[in-house]
């Protein structure tokens, strides 16, 4: 179910989100760049990118200044019958209410996270405590200046 808030900005739509809820997601920790590889190396020998699927991540943990620690956990949507290795995980992923707006461009990142978080600070939501999700569009190999994302910031009434 999606309800569009006729209030809100072009920066955001407020979204409940059950495209991924309760479909099993091959989820792959930490890796930033090596996520992204084992995801490849998992899914291309079994043709799992020539199916449906969707691109889901986000920081694990998040950057901070001074620290080289750094990960970036990738989930991709799959059917009941994929059966990852390790360090690939199986995991539901349960949904929630989210405000969403799209990001062109990878440099664009940090200042479309910072406008949908003023956006919520401006609206009738708050934030909450679900997992917030950065969903890439675009397919492998595109330039990262070229690079299309939904932003997820978890939002509760």
């Amino acid at each position: 179910m999606v309800r569009a808030d006729h209030t809100a900005p072009p920066v955001g739509v407020v979204v409940d989100c059950d495209v991924a809820a309760g479909v099993p997601t091959i989820a792959v920790p930490r890796g930033g760049t090596l996520a992204l590889v084992l995801v490849r190396v998992f899914t291309e020998p079994i043709g799992l990118l020539s199916k449906p699927h969707r691109f889901f991540g986000y920081n694990n943990p998040d950057p901070s200044p001074g620290s080289p620690n750094y990960g970036y956990d990738q989930w991709i949507t799959v059917d009941a019958t994929i059966q990852p290795a390790e360090p690939i995980k199986l995991t539901k992923f349960p949904g929630g209410l989210y405000a969403v707006t799209r990001c062109m461009g990878v440099q664009n990142i940090p200042s479309t996270w910072k406008q949908l978080v003023v956006w919520c600070e401006d609206s009738q939501y708050r934030t909450a405590h679900h997992q917030w999700l950065e969903e890439c569009l675009t397919p492998p190999g595109v330039d990262l200046d070229k690079l299309e994302l939904d932003l997820y910031l978890p939002i509760a009434e």
